[in-house]
């Protein structure tokens, strides 16, 4: 399996976003994200609804439907609250594809017709709770959250995306244990996890995996540093799981 860390199509400082591929040719793109705008994914994945990751998908606006996969909760806020979706029906058009994670149900699989070889679960995310308009906490914006978990059935390996690490013992060892790699896409919820920015590292550290990625952001490299086995992930990143 093939990924890509894609700058941000708005700001050097901005998040970048991911790209997956099973061989560099068709992509699907994690959280709207494309490669400087010179990839147009065939799929996009949607982990929440976080403005600075679902902006990029204006960018998009121009070609062909796009193919989107998302939660209720997250189509309904880029609806109403947020209506980036309303906007782009009136471009390029959108294929929704509804995740059913809501309520009691806690995870979802799903396939995507472009990889027939990838098994995809939606994973809620524990630990993110919704907050007040205004709360700028990035956990608590991070409100309905999923995690993604691909698996490759030619390949055998699994890659688990997380848009941050759960304030909680390490987790979920039976989803996760198998992942071969992980990546964490928010840096900053990583680092205000607690208040010396030092359990959620140490969380990731313990979570079983050979390669761990997270996005690079401010002081990450830093704090990267201190905990073995961690590497930090930057716009234009290339590798193979």
């Amino acid at each position: 399996m093939k990924l890509r860390i894609a700058s941000s199509p708005f700001s050097a400082d901005g998040p970048p976003g991911l790209m997956l591929s099973p061989d560099g040719r068709d992509w699907c793109s994690v959280d709207g994200g494309s490669s400087g705008g010179t990839l147009r994914p065939a799929a996009i994945v949607l982990t929440g609804s976080m403005h600075e990751r679902v902006s990029p998908l204006l960018d998009l606006r121009h070609g062909e439907p796009i193919n989107l996969y998302a939660t209720p909760a997250v189509f309904e806020h880029l609806t109403l609250a947020l209506p980036v979706l309303p906007v782009l029906q009136q471009y390029c058009g959108v294929c929704w594809h509804l995740l059913a994670v809501a309520g009691e149900q806690q995870e979802a699989g799903f396939s995507i017709d472009a990889w027939p070889q990838w098994s995809f679960t939606a994973l809620h995310m524990q630990g993110a709770q919704d907050k007040p308009a205004g709360d700028d906490h990035p956990l608590h914006r991070a409100g309905g959250a999923i995690a993604l978990s691909i698996r490759d059935s030619i390949t055998g390996k699994h890659v688990l995306v997380l848009p941050f690490v759960p304030a909680l013992p390490p987790v979920a060892a039976a989803a996760w244990g198998d992942a071969d790699c992980i990546v964490v896409c928010d840096g900053a919820a990583l680092e205000d996890n607690s208040p010396n920015g030092e359990s959620a590292w140490t969380c990731m550290q313990a979570l079983p995996a050979e390669r761990k990625f997270v996005f690079d952001r401010p002081h990450m490299s830093t704090l990267a540093a201190r905990h073995r086995g961690i590497e930090v992930a930057c716009a234009g990143m290339a590798l193979d799981v």
